[in-house]
């Protein structure tokens, strides 16, 4: 007499084999003794499919997540807390640099434009992108790491849009020009 939740697969009558879900549950007279059952049968074959190539196409994106040669952090809008970074990033900026939890928290990435003034964290290409919407081209700033260590970084961001229009968060793509930078205009702390 206890509830029936099942996924099975099943032949058809032209051999394909689809998936399928059975549920049932009994009705109890007053005395507690079983006087009927109701259940359900449903094709969820579709649904398993379209499941499994969700989760196969998430596995390939973090391949490449991981595998690119620039750093990648995504944040989520509106709080701005960073909720994924790749292996790039991380040796990019730092250890620690990608435990933001808010948009004030961005404020502790302590970057300089090319003139040498401290940026604020609400200038940010990646703050801009969550908060304003904004998509911003590839921009140069130095970013100083907590050791004091500073390097020039090429940043360019991009809101993430849900399927309304709406900002749901933001990525940015961090590309270590250091060595180009120092090389073509002398070294600059």
């Amino acid at each position: 007499g206890e509830p029936l939740d099942i996924e099975y697969r099943a032949l058809s009558k032209d051999g394909q084999w689809r998936w399928m879900r059975s549920r049932a549950a009994a009705r109890r007279g007053a005395d507690g003794k079983i006087i009927r059952w109701y259940g359900a049968l449903e094709d969820i074959d579709d649904y398993k499919r379209s499941k499994e190539e969700l989760i196969e196409s998430a596995a390939r994106l973090q391949g490449v997540f991981d595998a690119v040669p620039v750093g990648i952090v995504i944040a989520e809008a509106p709080s701005g807390k960073v909720v994924m970074c790749n292996p790039k990033a991380e040796a990019i900026l730092g250890p620690g640099m990608t435990e933001t939890q808010d948009v004030a928290g961005h404020d502790a990435w302590v970057m300089y434009d090319p003139n040498g003034r401290r940026v604020m964290g609400k200038d940010y290409p990646l703050v801009r992108a969550i908060v304003c919407g904004e998509t911003t081209s590839a921009e140069e700033y130095q970013f100083e790491r907590r050791d004091g260590t500073r390097v020039w970084l090429s940043l360019t961001a991009s809101p993430i849009c849900s399927a309304d229009g709406g900002v749901i968060g933001g990525v940015v793509a961090i590309r270590d020009v250091d060595a180009e930078r120092r090389g073509s205009r002398g070294t600059s702390s």
